[in-house]
């Protein structure tokens, strides 16, 4: 689980729930796609968290992410529907 902390305000925060499965890797192999994939999805939730630190978040707001590495998607949990449209463009933009 990551939370994140908006820069403006202590008591403003964007909590992402990553329940995420990664897939097996088989550690015999030379290169598995298995990894390979594992790392993409691990990277595009960095760039995520990145844009998310940049928003101002007025009330708690909450992302699940369920499923697998090659197969996931987001819940957005939150009472401002401005700050889910922001997300919702963030996750849409990361994902391309």
């Amino acid at each position: 689980m990551t939370l994140l902390n908006s820069n403006n305000s202590s008591n403003q925060m964007i909590k992402m729930i990553n329940n995420v499965k990664l897939l097996d890797v088989n550690p015999n192999n030379l290169i598995d796609i298995n990894d390979i994939i594992n790392e993409e999805f691990s990277n595009v939730l960095c760039h995520i968290e990145k844009q998310l630190k940049t928003l101002e978040v007025e009330n708690k707001t909450k992302i699940v992410i369920t499923g697998t590495a090659d197969n996931y998607s987001f819940n957005i949990k939150t009472e401002n529907e401005r700050i889910s449209n922001l997300i919702q463009s963030i996750i849409e933009e990361s994902t391309k």
